[in-house]
């Protein structure tokens, strides 16, 4: 089944986001290899795909065992464990794999009883780093390297002169001491974030908001971090608008 989805970019990426935890991930124990096979394939046990050219077929196959690891590449297959919208995620989980890992990823998708599955391959040098922050997104390591990146929170709690409800969602990434976060839902139509980390678990960053009746409203926030007796992050928000309001924000992870 294709879905449709009618909804903003960031609206996109926090439904997608919180799909990761449904996705279960197998990494393949063999490295592979393209190779350029003529007409017609000689296919062999263990290919996992073939793919026309102009003037031949492409096969991606097990690679030698003394095959240099700057040649070769490392397979994850994705699968969702229930049914669900999932359009567009191929982009998603592909750019995420790239940000995080620095190298691009091949994807191969198949169909098995009318469900769509995935084989993401990534260079083997950027392998491990790339299992790692897929275990990360599916929640198997729920303490990780990571620590919020691509975390989806809610709001718990909210000041009078607040915006924000508790249809809000918020997504945050982390890139060094850079933090970025992006936010819809509810009477936000699309609220941006840019800060940096102050010290552990603590961060100041600047927002811009665009609520449903075309206002504009922007500030500065302090941020503290913390985990809740369940393992989920909870975050704390002291904001200050540029009208001089003043109030507090509370969010906890979806779990």
């Amino acid at each position: 089944m294709i879905n449709i989805s009618d909804e903003t970019a960031i609206a996109t990426k926090i439904r997608l986001a919180r799909l990761m935890p449904s996705v279960v991930v197998r990494r393949l124990p063999a490295r592979f290899a393209f190779s350029e096979d003529a007409e017609p394939v000689n296919w062999a046990a263990g290919d996992l795909a073939v793919i026309r050219g102009e003037d031949g077929r492409s096969v991606v196959r097990p690679a030698a065992d003394d095959a240099p690891a700057d040649n070769t590449l490392d397979a994850f297959e994705i699968r969702f464990s229930t049914p669900s919208d999932n359009s567009g995620f191929i982009g998603y989980l592909a750019s995420r794999l790239k940000e995080m890992t620095g190298a691009g990823s091949v994807v191969l998708c198949g169909a098995e009883q009318g469900r769509i599955f995935d084989y993401y391959l990534v260079p083997t040098p950027v392998a491990a780093l790339a299992g790692r922050y897929l275990d990360h997104l599916t929640r198997a390591t729920p303490v990780s390297e990571f620590g919020f990146d691509d975390r989806v929170f809610e709001v718990s709690g909210t000041t009078q002169n607040s915006e924000i409800t508790p249809d809000t969602r918020f997504i945050f990434r982390m890139s060094g001491e850079t933090l970025v976060g992006e936010y819809c839902g509810g009477t936000i139509v699309a609220g941006h974030i840019l800060g940096r980390s102050e010290q552990p678990n603590r961060y100041r960053f600047g927002y811009t908001q665009l609520n449903a009746l075309g206002g504009i409203a922007t500030g500065t926030s302090s941020l503290s971090v913390d985990r809740t007796g369940d393992g989920r992050f909870h975050m704390i928000e002291e904001y200050v608008r540029s009208d001089g309001g003043t109030g507090e924000n509370r969010f906890v992870e979806v779990g």
